[in-house]
């Protein structure tokens, strides 16, 4: 497992390294990264300069697909139809984001964004913190994920 997890981070590392070099936006060499391995997407994404509605939305798409790593790491743990599996955790990854950009455009929608590093939070109409910012993230994949799985029981019947 451990294996699946160095190779996706070197062949991510390498891959967007050439993608930047051929003048490639860093949205899309973030977003590379973050389908191939999961920790090194999300760290990415945090680093380029967008605003906090757009990263949480990949965020979350991030989180809930996992990356093609931890797709790995699981066929070698269980038996499973890789393509099914792939599929299922894009869907799942999908609705994560779609769920996450509604829960945004109420929460987040026309609000200027100001760092206080007093007692840093966010001050979005509001302040934000980043619990609450992580807790969105995760609010938004967990119902993807119960989504995903009604649909699956309503297809397998």
């Amino acid at each position: 497992m451990l294996g699946a997890f160095v190779f996706f981070c070197v062949f991510a590392s390498l891959t967007e390294k050439a993608l930047l070099s051929l003048s490639f936006p860093p949205v899309l060499c973030a977003m590379l990264t973050g389908l191939l391995e999961m920790t090194n997407g999300i760290a990415r994404v945090c680093s380029i300069v967008l605003p906090l509605k757009y990263k949480l939305i990949l965020i979350s798409f991030i989180c809930s697909f996992a990356g093609f790593s931890v797709i790995m790491q699981v066929h070698t743990v269980r038996e499973i139809d890789l393509f099914k599996y792939a599929a299922a955790k894009l869907v799942h990854g999908l609705l994560a984001a779609a769920v996450c950009a509604a829960i945004c455009s109420v929460c987040l929608d026309g609000s200027a964004l100001v760092f206080d590093r007093n007692d840093a939070s966010l001050a979005v109409g509001r302040l934000i913190s980043f619990g609450e910012i992580a807790f969105l993230s995760c609010f938004a994949s967990a119902l993807s994920l119960l989504i995903t799985v009604f649909a699956v029981r309503k297809t397998r019947t």
